[in-house]
């Protein structure tokens, strides 16, 4: 049984090779997640998850994990009136209030370095959650700015009426993918998943040793 993958943010090669997955086996209970991704890798080294997908971020080094990149995605800017989204640079942006992940949270920590180096201070109106649905509401109607991949920026502005741009100068998030136990031998039904994702990823099958 395939007991946990966790699902950390939206990308479209995940969701095709899940749905290709289960009409191969019906039978495999598959259980989606989503969480923070240090306290994820800490369920995966417990046993408690088979496999987590999200960012390859150096955070995952030293802990005898493997993985395999399989998309990378622009993060957008989101908001729920265009006109908020038509300031050129970084600084304008940031006068408004926004809607931001929680502090230590790999989107985050990337959205810090950016004000970092754009030599910006982070919006002095904010507030912080890392649940999706409840971003957006917070945003409708409100004024404030979030940020989101750009697959689930598109779905909120398919689904919520929101808008989105990119950052200034584009903004792409570290690599994503499929995270697992080095060495580890899995249960079956986990390791035809890994065998189907090797075969439909255009990246590289192998999966990188983290150091």
């Amino acid at each position: 049984i395939l007991d946990d993958i966790n699902l950390h943010m939206h990308c479209g090669q995940m969701v095709a090779l899940i749905q290709q997955f289960k009409q191969h086996h019906p039978q495999v209970r598959i259980a989606l997640r989503d969480g923070i991704l240090l306290d994820l890798l800490d369920d995966l080294q417990h046993g408690r998850l088979d496999l987590v997908f999200g960012r390859l971020s150096p955070e995952i080094a030293g802990r005898g994990l493997e993985a395999r990149e399989m998309c990378r995605t622009e993060v957008c800017i989101v908001a729920s009136d265009p006109a908020l989204l038509q300031a050129e640079n970084l600084a304008d942006l940031l006068h408004h209030p926004w809607v931001l992940p929680l502090p230590g949270t790999p989107m985050r920590i990337e959205f810090d370095r950016l004000c970092e180096a754009a030599g910006c201070d982070a919006p002095a109106d904010l507030i912080e959650s890392n649940t999706p649905h409840l971003m957006v509401e917070l945003m409708r109607g409100s004024g404030r700015l979030g940020m989101a991949p750009s697959a689930l920026a598109e779905s909120w502005a398919a689904s919520a009426q929101m808008h989105a741009r990119p950052f200034p100068g584009r903004f792409t998030s570290e690599p994503i993918g499929l995270i697992s136990v080095a060495g580890k031998r899995h249960l079956p039904a986990v390791a035809r998943f890994l065998d189907l994702s090797a075969t439909e990823m255009a990246a590289d099958p192998s999966p990188a040793q983290i150091a």
